[in-house]
């Protein structure tokens, strides 16, 4: 299994959401979702995500101020993920299995 990891992006006051990265080879599957889906997640929900663009590995590990004024990142969860079918189609589910595994669903 690889590694996720759950960040919150906030740009500003009023815009903010949630990256998931989700480690695949030299670049991260990034999904994102709304902020107050985080309790769901805690609450073992399956919540619904939306695929970016990949983002470089650096953003599984780090937390700070992002350059060119995009904001600044907060990880709120770190593990691993499971991937049946290792594909990342344009939106997909997820739900936490136990407190360091994520699970990954195809809608």
């Amino acid at each position: 299994m690889k590694r996720c990891t759950i960040s919150l992006h906030k740009v500003d006051f009023s815009n903010e959401h949630l990256d998931l990265f989700f480690e695949v080879d030299s670049m991260l599957e990034t999904y994102e979702t709304f902020p107050n889906k985080m309790e769901d997640l805690l609450l073992q929900k399956k919540i619904l995500c939306s695929k970016k663009k990949p983002h470089r590995k650096i953003y599984l590990d780090y937390e700070g101020e992002i350059s060119n004024q995009r904001g600044w990142v907060q990880i709120l969860w770190k593990g691993i993920y499971q991937n049946d079918k290792n594909l990342f189609p344009e939106e997909i589910e997820v739900s936490l299995q136990g407190d360091k595994s994520l699970r990954v669903e195809y809608c």
